[in-house]
């Protein structure tokens, strides 16, 4: 599933017996971001940040609204899949 804006993020949250994890890419979008990662948290659904950039505002960002991790781009993809398994409780 896929949310290219902030309503259709709104949408797919309110299915939350439907996302396993959730992959949130933080680029182009306002601070409103971090509200829909707030109903992500108060669902209970792990989710990482992918950022455009390392930056200690948004590390603090993130974790303080509730991301288990942050993902500088471009990624790694074997530290992603790594990751989300660790993040399923599946073996990697």
């Amino acid at each position: 599933m896929t949310a290219s804006s902030l309503e259709e993020f709104a949408q797919a949250i309110d299915f939350p017996d439907r996302i396993g994890i959730a992959l949130v890419d933080i680029s182009g979008f306002d601070r409103r971001i971090w509200d829909c990662c707030e109903q992500l948290r108060s669902h209970e659904i792990p989710f990482l940040i992918l950022s455009p950039k390392q930056s200690a505002v948004i590390q603090q960002e993130s974790l303080s609204h509730g991301a288990r991790s942050i993902l500088i781009k471009p990624l790694a993809v074997r530290q992603l899949l790594s990751l989300v398994h660790s993040l399923l409780g599946e073996p990697a």
